[in-house]
């Protein structure tokens, strides 16, 4: 369950098992993808909600992640 979101410096959403982060690059024209979950699962779980309406890009993190 999302417990809380903060838009400052990018947008983060707050998790009871973790956290999902997206930022610009302030070094590239990118953006930056951080993810934390309690435990693996619940990392894959986390990914899987903050990235769900880009199948494309959670489908990459998700193989990233298994590498």
């Amino acid at each position: 369950m999302r417990r809380a979101v903060s838009r400052l410096d990018g947008v983060r959403a707050e998790y009871d098992d973790g956290w999902a982060l997206a930022r610009a690059s302030i070094t590239e024209p990118m953006i930056t993808l951080r993810f934390e979950g309690r435990d693996p699962r619940a990392l894959l779980e986390i990914v899987g909600r903050f990235l769900g309406g880009v199948p494309d890009l959670c489908a990459a993190a998700m193989e990233m992640i298994h590498e």
